[in-house]
């Protein structure tokens, strides 16, 4: 897969739409379906963006395969992107911390 595969394979799976992922980094829809469809670069921004929102890092999205991905558990919850991203942060450095001790 490449990385606008794994792109729109990771939005799919969480149920989110294009418009919603290009709200939440701030760009036109139409940015979106062009970095999924490989005709677009993603910049280090978005990236470090997407890869908050879906909770993975950003190597994950150059495999060819994201088997070991699990889907963010939120349907329903909220649809505040920024808020997800924020909880995921969080999240990762709790994790981070208990690993240490």
């Amino acid at each position: 897969m490449s990385v606008g595969s794994n792109l729109q394979y990771l939005r799919q799976v969480n149920g989110f739409t294009q418009q919603e992922i290009a709200d939440y980094l701030g760009v036109d829809q139409s940015l979106v379906s062009k970095m999924e469809h490989d005709t677009r670069k993603i910049n280090m921004t978005w990236l470090n963006q997407l890869c908050n929102l879906y909770k993975i890092e950003d190597y994950m999205l150059l495999e060819d395969d994201l088997k070991d991905y699990h889907p963010l558990n939120i349907q329903g919850e909220t649809s505040d992107l920024n808020a997800i991203a924020k909880m995921n942060q969080i999240t990762s450095y709790l994790e981070l911390l208990r690993s240490l001790q």
